[in-house]
């Protein structure tokens, strides 16, 4: 921190309360936070909201590119005793907008908005607030829209000494009259009849998603059986049926009305799958539901629902099986859902709502016209031969579905969960075959009991979320070299994805407390080298620069001075490392 810095903070520091940084929103690795400063502009006071933020998290600068209508970053601010001016932009920037296939007007990374001041108050100090609305995104999707209040105490008996700022605003667009003053007159009339139409048809193209056909023969198999009811068992059956996919969505659209009129957070369907642990559980579901469909695990849903024995239409195998596949078709919802859903953050709670029932209906339409029209019902194809193989053909398809989940999570940790996704089907396949109707109560027990014992215990081992002790750099040779010729010692773990006694040595060594410690008292440059793949760097380095065959794990300690780096090669102890290390003598300074 320069010198210029310091005393502009002190300075800030001194002219408000203590006004604490807020986050404003995060994905992944990107965030956006803001805070409140108090500010000379044009030499006149001003309140300044100073954003500080990654370089792909945006807001949106201009009304007519924002998702939907008012979701543009606006600041309001309020004063007692205070009166403010419009606020202030800063110039936008440019970003390419890949669903609208151009570029757009943003504001990205570190920026202010200023709120002039054209009246103070009376007294000394005053509390401000100020309100941000809108809607962030990155370059891969929208985050739910944001509410966020700033607050600070100001000292304005001081404004004559805030720091100045150096701020050149810039025009902004104003809103259309078809996205500010009619927005309230369009959302009643034709927008909300498209919009709820779409949440329709949206609800239609469930029943034709992947994820969903899985389940198409044991829906076939329900539908052939009602079809051999009398008329009104028939329909009351084939009701109850599409009661259950509405269910599923009338109590999505619940929990999502309640969050928004408690949090003012808008749910999305997409939501869940921005944690991890939501998407590790997920996947492995889809596993689990495809060694069913490989008869690996016997489906063993209430007979009721699988439609396996002769009083199988009975109304809550019905309800119970339209609610499953509602639940199936979620993880492949498409363009339509997500158009509808970002229409919906901008509107009225209320209609989020009819969003969702109306989704629920579109779905269960074509099978209430299936018990409506039984002359339908008789086309469907009788089960046989063809389902089998229909069935299994969509265990593949549901192991294809299963790696989706996984595309948000970090390179180790999505090999960490494939590793466990083997281990789990053997252990179902342990559970499912090892034993047979026959096997004695004791012998079944006790192999399932290790079925599960292997899953559980694997399951503590390989999917929690492993926390770097170390401050690892990636490999940079002239980083590498710098750094030793200023006389820091230099640590070098050469590592590969495809090295399994690398992933031996992370958790043995690198991942203890004390060799954490120790590299940070001696203050030891940490590189984590990747010769996952032939043309990387640190692959030919290894050979080329340090004359060592390509041959992980390898650990390299560079001290200065010393012409020849300590070479730790394969799985080694933690002793041996810190054995190295207590060699360096004194502490490096940085």
């Amino acid at each position: 921190m320069t010198l210029k810095t310091l005393v502009v903070s002190l300075l800030l520091l001194c002219s408000m309360g203590f006004a604490a940084s807020i986050e404003i929103t995060r994905y992944e690795n990107e965030s956006s936070s803001a805070e409140l400063v108090a500010v000379r502009w044009n030499d006149a006071p001003a309140i300044a909201v100073r954003f500080t933020g990654t370089d792909d998290l945006h807001y949106y600068a201009d009304p007519a590119t924002a998702p939907a209508p008012g979701l543009e970053l606006k600041a309001v601010a309020q004063a007692a005793g205070v009166v403010f001016a419009p606020t202030l932009y800063p110039a936008p920037k440019l970003f390419y907008d890949a669903g609208q296939g151009k570029d757009i007007n943003v504001y990205v990374g570190d920026f202010y908005l200023v709120l002039p001041m054209t009246q103070l108050p009376q007294s000394g100090t005053s509390q401000v607030s100020v309100r941000l609305t809108g809607i962030a995104c990155t370059s891969k999707l929208c985050l739910p829209p944001f509410d966020k209040t700033l607050t600070a105490t100001v000292d304005f008996a001081a404004a004559a000494t805030w720091p100045a700022l150096n701020f050149t605003p810039a025009p902004r667009p104003q809103p259309t009259p078809t996205t500010a003053a009619s927005t309230a007159a369009t959302a009643t009339t034709a927008e909300i009849a498209v919009m709820l139409l779409l949440a329709a048809l949206a609800g239609l193209s469930f029943n034709i998603m992947p994820c969903v056909l899985p389940v198409l023969p044991l829906i076939a198999t329900r539908m052939v059986n009602i079809a051999k009811e009398h008329s009104a068992r028939r329909i009351a059956l084939g009701l109850v049926f599409c009661a259950g996919i509405v269910a599923f969505f009338v109590a999505v659209g619940v929990f999502s009305s309640a969050l928004r009129l408690t949090t003012g957070t808008v749910f999305n369907l997409s939501d869940p799958y921005r944690y991890p642990a939501f998407d590790i559980g997920m996947t492995l579901f889809l596993v689990v539901f495809a060694l069913f469909m490989f008869d690996v695990l016997p489906l063993t849903l209430p007979s009721s629902v699988s439609g396996k024995t002769a009083d199988a239409s009975t109304f809550g195998g019905s309800f119970g099986m339209g609610f499953l596949a509602a639940v199936l078709s979620i993880p492949c919802s498409g363009a339509i859902l997500a158009a509808v859903l970002v229409w919906v953050q901008a509107q009225h709670w209320l209609l989020g709502f009819w969003a969702f029932l109306l989704m629920g209906v579109g779905m269960a339409l074509p099978y209430a016209a299936l018990v409506l029209m039984p002359s339908l019902l008789s086309r469907i194809p009788k089960p046989g031969v063809w389902m089998d193989l229909f069935k299994k053909a969509m265990g593949f398809a549901m192991l294809l579905l299963a790696t989706k989940p996984l595309s948000a999570l970090p390179k180790d940790r999505l090999l960490s969960v494939l590793f466990y996704a083997i281990i789990l089907a053997f252990a179902v396949w342990m559970w499912g075959t090892w034993v047979s109707f026959s096997t004695p109560t004791g012998k079944k027990w006790l192999i399932r009991s290790l079925a599960v014992i292997v899953a559980a215990l694997c399951g503590l081992w390989l999917l929690p979320q492993k926390t770097d002790l170390i401050d690892w750099r990636d490999y940079d040779r002239t980083a590498v070299q710098q750094a030793v010729a200023e006389g820091r010692p230099v640590l070098i773990k050469f590592t590969a994805d495809w090295c399994t006694n690398c992933k031996v040595l992370e958790s043995r060594v690198f991942r203890d407390a004390e060799v954490a410690a120790m590299l940070n008292a001696k203050k030891i440059v940490a590189v984590r080298a990747d010769t996952t793949l032939a043309d990387m760097p640190a692959s030919m380095d290894l050979q080329k620069v340090y004359g060592i065959p390509c041959t992980v794990p390898m650990t390299l300690l560079l001290l200065p001075g010393q012409p020849e780096p300590v070479r730790l090669a394969g799985i080694y102890d933690k002793r041996d490392i810190l054995y190295a290390i207590r060699s360096i003598s004194g502490q490096c300074s940085e």
